[in-house]
Order: structure tokens, then sequence, then C-alpha cells
């Protein structure tokens, strides 16, 4: 009785992680864009998605916000970048084949606590 139970019980536990594990997944990277990680502590914003294809390569923009600074950001995208094959050339300015992305933060209005940060990859 008790062993059955015990059983019951892990696929329970198992039957949760893997129903859960597909969103936490989702929240790691942005949107449409396999291999740039979204930095813990920010939410990428929806309505600010662009994606382009032109003859020179693809055009891709991403905002998202969050309660970190602008330093942290950087740290976080100059650790992680490198490892996913982008190389820094200057402080939020990575290159990758023939891309470039370019982290930016764009004015915040006063009173303001989320930072917002925006990347660009463009053909380089």
């Amino acid at each position: 009785m008790i062993q059955r139970r015990s059983v019951v019980v892990l696929a329970a536990c198992l039957v949760t992680l893997l129903a859960t594990a597909p969103g936490r997944a989702a929240d790691m990277f942005f949107e449409g864009i396999d291999d740039l990680p979204l930095m813990p502590g920010l939410t990428e914003k929806p309505g600010e998605r662009s994606n382009f294809d032109t003859a020179a390569g693809r055009i891709v923009a991403r905002a998202a916000r969050g309660s970190v600074t602008a330093d942290a950001v950087l740290r976080f995208y100059g650790d992680t970048l490198p490892q996913l094959g982008w190389r820094q050339v200057a402080a939020g300015v990575f290159m990758r084949g023939s891309e470039k992305l370019q982290i930016d933060f764009p004015s915040q209005p006063a009173g303001t606590r989320a930072l917002e940060m925006r990347i660009l990859i463009t053909p380089g």
C-alpha cells in the first residue's frame, strides 16, 4: 500500500514538472529566437517584436523591461553571449558571423522604476 502511494505521488510530481517545464523554458529566451536568452529579472515586451529577412540577412528587434540595472544587463549578456558564439566588440555590441547584436537602453521617463532595454540584430 505504501509503495503504491509512493509511485502515485512520484508520478504526480513528474507530470507537474513536465507540464510546467515548457513555460519555464519559454521564459528563458526571447520569443522566436532560440539562442537569445532573456536575462532573469526581465520580461519581454510582446508588442515590441520585429523580424525581417533581407538579402543581406535578418533584422530582429526585441525589447524587455525589469527591475534590473543597465550594468547588470551588460554583465549578463557579456558573460552569456560569448558562450553562444557572439564576440564582444564594444560595450553592448557583439558580432557573430555576419551578424551584429546591439543592446541599448532608451531614455526612461522620470520616476520610472523598471529599466527598459532593446536588442537589435542586424547584418554586420
